[in-house]
């Protein structure tokens, strides 16, 4: 796995509420942030290189 995206991202507040353990949190979240990363294209690929059994369904 990589490291998380960087802080006050759309892409941060998806990986924390993912990766979240808390039904509480998973059920409010706060809303996500306005920024994006600067840096998505490491993220897609990434994405591109997993197995179809790591995606999931």
């Amino acid at each position: 796995m990589s490291a998380a995206p960087e802080a006050d991202t759309v892409e941060r507040w998806a990986w924390d509420y993912v990766l979240s353990t808390s039904l509480a949190y998973e059920l409010s979240p706060p809303p996500p942030p306005d920024a994006w990363s600067s840096q998505p294209a490491e993220f897609i690929d990434e994405l591109e290189r997993w197995t179809p059994d790591e995606r999931g369904p």
